[in-house]
């Protein structure tokens, strides 16, 4: 005989798993009839720990018989078909259910087996040996149909261990923890084993008032399901009763809990302590999900959260009949928050029991939905999907934040570690509020993605990101609260440029013109726009250090850019359409061999800028202009040391005239074909005026020879000349007097000979919205007067003015302004409050009464909801704008390309302010406005692409675009033409 039973140990006996109840018995019986003979088959067994199941094949003409002890005895007929000569042996398979407990202790679960052959005389007869069957003693409750631990206890089905543990289980459909203390006690050399079958869970209940609070402890303890069985639910946590109830409801330490839908599901006003344990091939870790929370706090006391991991390693099993949810081989997340505030967690290293809570080899690790909250002390490795059709909605981020609420998150408090490793994207927040500080991340495909955080502190600070395509990206966040700020990090881009021109980028923002305030400020810091600073860039192989599209009131200063081995395709600074904003005293060049494609900084559109005292070397094109952009007297004391070309304006670019800015150059570096400058487009409206008597170094050889003239003056002395720290002089308000680009566009005298008619329309647009910010230009000369007259109620004022409107729906009364931030403040204020005893809770500290802490959570809960109120009080007054202004905009007849870009980029962007998402097909028609030469689509080309870019990663060179547009506009025209300079659009190289 043979069975399918682990080998015995060297005292014949077998030992039996907990899940190793279906045994079955193979008996080899020797056979040389010619013909098809019957047997006799008996098998003796206890019925207190068998079950008889079936053979193979089936015995015939069954009877039972009990013996004195109780055994039972089963006979039957077993019919062995004929063998050929040469075999000898025929085999029957004997199964059974083991359906005893033997929680009193091992007990020898023999089987006995014997054959008879009744045709022998006198009848012969065989018996089978086989080795002992012990059971590690556990509690079986299969058999039993109650699922209260009490009652279990009561009637002996669950019998506590002699060290007072409750003992190894078999947890069939639900255990009801319904008393207090019960505990599941292992060590470090034999862990407690529970084992669940598929849907099973463990339920920590909630009792009435005045009854004993139930708590579950487990400690050294080893939860799971059983081989090929499907996923079990895991471990809830109900409620407690009482506002005095103990701390920890649920207790879990040096454990291992997997395969289970959610490992630990707490539910609002439970509380649990989770030190030291491993949670592993379990869907989710911990789920903390407080939808419905209204009579309880929206979240879950926690007494300690450390040391703990959370991971995938091996495939997850199947999920069980009923689970809602689809699974891969990775778990989708170690935490999933919904509603929970505040998430304080992290681990108080130096304190017992400390320890970072880690993550890995996860579809996600944290999955947060409309929660606030502080953590530290995360690792997050290899956060990545291997499926080929994903099942889930969100993969590959270490942390991932949304919400449609007044949400925060403070990501590394307090700033201790937070690491991430080989994720696809580190944090990824939408409609949040928070910080990063300190966080370190290494082979990310994209670092920090923060979007949609409309008049929220948003700050990245102090980050060291190792990145293959982006290192820190933001996307529709402005207008900021003025703390917000990108400062003191240091990105590196690693990855290559992508196929279809896709560059990679160290920090990026991707704005669409909301919240431009006039205000006159001298200072050099922005009003709501972003302030990126003192950031330090490397670049491996190329790309954008900094982009900055459609940003108001920005300032991008102090940062250090470089390229490190790829000369093709580099910029230092890419600012497109950007407004009232500064482009100061940054450092860019780079160390590889040759000038290449490059440039330091590329300015496009946009007006009121100030781009002065930077410091630019070794690429092709020191500071490089596209598109209309008044920077009347703002490009000054920038350095130009090595470049082919230090200053270039494309066609189509006018900037101003810039008066004595004292711009420098480095003159030994001009050599061969290379110039200081040149100007493709029309150089009276960028006219220079240098006194070249006093510096040469102002006035260096420029095509045409003609754009600079050498006058005397006072040259600009703001700045120091590529020295660190760098001098940051006060930022350049716009005048409220029209500069010479303003003339020549009100006496149409732009003069452009390519894309003539769609220049005169960006020229008046762009005039039309400086008029509406600056009426008295009105009353400076009538040809300004009749100028607007005329425009009125031409596409260009009507969608001037919607433009205009547009940027300042997110603005705030002062009134409105002030009691905001008095809310804001509040709601911070009670998070302080509420973090402070959650660190003391977390380190030890038990001394905080219940009762206070709830007083705390319910103070919090309070001032939020007057802060979401007031939000959402605002944010009705601004849909009504914004249904308004939809209406005018669809009201405006274009007959022009800009103006019909934006016309309807503003129908797309006010959907997207009303729907909260992009609708069917605005994308495509994004993508397709976003790859047109602005000279030819309008400003609305940039408003497209900071959309299409942040959604899209798609990049765009103007340079190529306008070439080609270019190209098409001279075959199309019928007008005569004279070849002026204004007709070449350069490409990368220098010269027509």
């Amino acid at each position: 005989m043979s069975n399918n039973l682990p080998q015995p140990d060297g005292f014949g006996t077998i030992t039996l798993g907990i899940c190793d109840w279906d045994v079955c018995f193979t008996l080899e019986v020797y056979h040389d009839y010619p013909t098809e003979h019957p047997y006799v088959v008996s098998t003796t067994f206890d019925p207190d720990i068998y079950d008889f199941s079936h053979s193979v094949p089936e015995l015939e003409d069954i009877f039972a018989s009990t013996d004195v002890n109780g055994n039972i005895t089963l006979t039957g007929t077993y019919t062995a078909p004929f063998v050929e000569e040469d075999s000898f042996y025929v085999e029957l398979e004997m199964c059974f259910v083991r359906i005893d407990s033997w929680i009193s202790g091992p007990k020898d679960g023999r089987v006995l087996f014997s054959v008879y052959d009744m045709d022998c005389d006198p009848p012969l007869i065989e018996f089978f040996n086989q080795p002992n069957i012990n059971v590690v003693p556990y509690a079986d409750l299969r058999p039993v149909s109650e699922t209260r631990l009490s009652t279990l206890l009561a009637n002996g089905d669950i019998v506590y261990t002699s060290t007072g543990s409750l003992p190894d289980m078999l947890i069939d459909d639900e255990l009801v923890i319904d008393i207090a203390g019960a505990a599941f006690w292992g060590s470090s050399s034999r862990l407690r084993n529970v084992f669940l079958l598929p849907g099973a869970r463990i339920r920590v209940e909630s009792l009435l008032p005045n009854q004993s609070e139930p708590s579950l402890g487990l400690i050294y303890v080893n939860l799971q399901t059983c081989p090929g069985q499907s996923l079990a639910e895991g471990i809830a946590v109900e409620p407690h009763a009482t506002a005095s109830a103990p701390f920890s409801k649920l207790s879990i330490a040096n454990s291992i809990i997997s395969d289970c839908r959610f490992a630990v599901n707490a539910q609002p006003g439970s509380s649990i302590l989770l030190t030291n344990n491993q949670f592993v091939n379990n869907y989710i870790g911990v789920n903390l999900d407080m939808t419905g929370a209204s009579s309880v706090p929206a979240r879950v006391r926690i007494a300690e959260f450390a040391g703990n991991t959370f991971g995938t390693t091996a495939p997850l099993k199947a999920p069980y009949s009923g689970m809602p949810e689809s699974v891969e081989e990775r778990g989708l997340c170690g935490i999933r928050l919904f509603g929970y505030q505040d998430f304080n967690v992290f681990s108080n290293i130096g304190a017992s029991p400390g320890g970072v809570n880690a993550f890995s080899s996860l579809a996600n690790g944290i999955l947060g939905f409309n929660s606030t909250g502080n953590i530290g002390n995360m690792s997050f490795s290899d956060m990545n999907s291997t499926a080929t059709t994903p099942a889930y909605q969100h993969e590959g981020y270490g942390i991932y934040l949304a919400s449609k609420k007044a949400d925060w998150f403070n990501i590394n408090f307090p700033f201790t570690t937070m690491t991430f490793d080989s994720c696809k994207t580190g944090i990824r927040a939408i409609n949040y509020a928070g910080k990063v500080e300190g966080a370190e991340m290494t082979r990310v495909n994209i670092g920090i993605d923060w979007s949609n955080s409309h008049t929220r502190d948003v700050r990245l600070r102090d980050n060291t990101i190792t990145a293959r395509h982006f290192g820190i990206r933001s996307g529709l966040n402005e207008p900021l609260h003025p703390i917000s700020a990108i400062v003191e990090n240091e990105v590196t881009i690693t990855g290559a440029l992508a196929p279809g021109n896709n560059l990679t980028r160290g920090v990026e923002m991707n704005e669409i013109g909301f919240g431009y305030t006039p205000s006159g400020s001298t200072v050099p810091v922005r009003l709501e726009g972003w302030d990126v600073g003192s950031n330090i860039v490397a670049l491996e192989q190329g790309g954008v250090g900094i982009g900055y599209r459609n940003g108001v009131s920005g300032t991008i200063h102090e940062n250090i850019v470089t390229n490190q081995t790829q000369p093709a395709d580099y910029m230092g600074i890419l600012a497109e359409g950007i407004m009232g904003s500064d482009l100061t005293a940054n450092t860019i060049t780079q160390n590889a061999g040759g000038l290449g494609t490059s440039t330091a900084i590329q300015s496009s559109a946009g007006f009121a800028n100030t781009c002065q005292c930077n410091c630019v070397d070794s690429t092709d094109i020191g500071l490089f202009f596209l598109d209309m952009a008044d920077f009347s007297d703002a490009v000054r004391g920038n350095s130009m040391n090595t470049h082919c070309t230090g200053l270039q304006l494309n066609a189509g670019a006018y900037i101003g005239e810039q008066n004595h800015t004292g711009n420098i150059w480095d003159l030994s570096a001009i050599t061969g074909n290379c110039l200081g400058g040149r100007n493709y487009s029309i150089p009276s409206l960028s006219r220079f005026f240098v006194n070249g008597t006093a510096n040469p170094a102002f006035n260096p050889s420029v095509f045409p020879s003609n754009w600079f003239e050498n006058v005397t003056g006072t040259a600009f002395a703001g700045c120091a000349t590529c020295t660190f720290p760098p001098l940051t002089p006060p930022r350049i308000p716009e005048s409220s007097a029209p500069t010479k680009l303003d003339e020549a566009t009100a006496t149409d005298k732009l003069f452009p000979e390519l894309f003539e008619d769609e220049t005169n329309w960006k020229g008046a647009f762009r005039l039309y919205r400086k008029m509406l910010r600056h009426p008295s230009i009105e009353s400076y000369a009538t040809e300004y007067a009749d100028f607007k007259a005329a425009h009125d109620s031409l596409s260009t004022g009507r969608l001037a003015y919607i433009a205009e409107q547009r940027s300042t729906i997110f603005a705030l009364s002062a009134t409105e302004d002030s009691l905001l931030e008095v809310y804001r403040l509040a709601w911070h204020d009670g998070m302080a409050d509420l973090l402070t005893l959650d660190s003391l809770r977390q380190s030890g500290d038990s001394s905080t009464l219940v009762s206070q802490y709830d007083s705390v959570v319910s103070l919090t809960t309070a001032v939020r909801e007057q802060y979401v109120l007031y939000l959402d009080t605002l944010d009705m007054a601004r849909r009504a704008n914004i249904q308004s202004l939809l209406a005018q905009n669809a009201a405006i007849s274009t007959a022009i390309t800009p103006a019909d870009n934006h016309k309807t980029v503003n129908a797309i962007v006010f959907g997207l302010l009303l729907n909260d998402s992009l609708q069917t097909g605005d994308l495509a028609t994004l993508e397709a406005i976003a790859g047109m030469c602005p000279l030819e689509g309008g400003d609305a080309v940039y408003e497209a692409r900071a959309i299409v870019v942040h959604t899209t990663g798609a990049s765009y060179d103007d340079t190529d675009l306008c070439a080609v547009s270019a190209e098409r506009s001279r075959a199309e025209s019928t007008k005569p033409r004279t070849q002026m300079l204004s007709s070449c659009i350069p490409t990368r190289q220098p010269g027509c």
